[in-house]
């Protein structure tokens, strides 16, 4: 299979040097199409001062495997070993060779970081996986990621990715409706719960308007982190 642009460090330090939007938003500025993923990836370290709560769009499910192995998962992991550090956000090669030293530095927290080494091998072994495949493995690698966090004190971790506009508005709705109350949901969106999810049906695959609209109330108008 030939190798992803997503896989290779380069690229990825190429679009940080072009100060490239990883986060939120439309990263490289695709708009929404369907092989789009789009992901909420939340870092919340009382600690280490990070906090990171957001919505972004992914061209394709090999590009959110790079965000995840070559920046979420070395400002996540790190942050967590480090604790007070002077960065928020970390760009990595080899998170690997990182653990190895934290093994030496931080004996104590051996346990934390075997659990670490899990994750970024397992996420490691999707890029052989097509296209179909390798989204379904990274969802269920996602819920066991963020199972995996829920007990932390002061922390939280967790990476959301949804494969359609639909699949994302359907679960904002639900989290809206079993934590805040859906009248939240409809003063922070200016939508009516049926007109946001009518915003997301099949239809915004042919609308540039629409896909401009969900992706504003995507990263501009959510105020909770899921």
């Amino acid at each position: 299979m030939k190798q992803s642009k997503y896989s290779i460090f380069d690229y990825w330090r190429t679009k940080i040097s072009q100060n490239e939007t990883f986060w939120s938003g439309l990263f490289e500025n695709q708009p929404i199409s369907r092989d789009s993923v789009i992901i909420s990836p939340v870092i919340l370290n009382s600690y280490s001062n990070q906090a990171e709560v957001a919505w972004a769009v992914y061209p394709n499910v090999k590009s959110v495997i790079g965000f995840l192995k070559f920046i979420y998962l070395p400002t996540a992991f790190i942050g967590l070993i480090q604790q007070e550090t002077e960065y928020l956000y970390y760009f990595q090669e080899d998170l690997d060779d990182v653990l190895d030293e934290y093994k030496e530095k931080y004996p104590e927290k051996m346990d934390l970081i075997t659990k670490m080494e899990h994750f970024y091998y397992n996420l490691e072994e999707l890029w052989e996986k097509d296209d179909a495949a390798c989204l379904e493995e990274l969802k269920q690698w996602t819920t066991g990621f963020n199972e995996n966090w829920e007990e932390s004190i002061g922390v939280s971790l967790t990476f959301h990715i949804f494969r359609s506009p639909k699949e994302a508005a359907d679960f904002i709705v639900k989290t809206y409706e079993e934590d805040l109350g859906i009248e939240s949901l409809e003063d922070d969106i200016g939508l009516t719960k049926n007109e946001f999810l009518q915003l997301a049906s099949n239809d915004i695959y042919q609308n540039d308007f629409l896909k401009r609209k969900f992706t504003d109330i995507l990263t501009n108008r959510l105020k909770v982190a899921f």
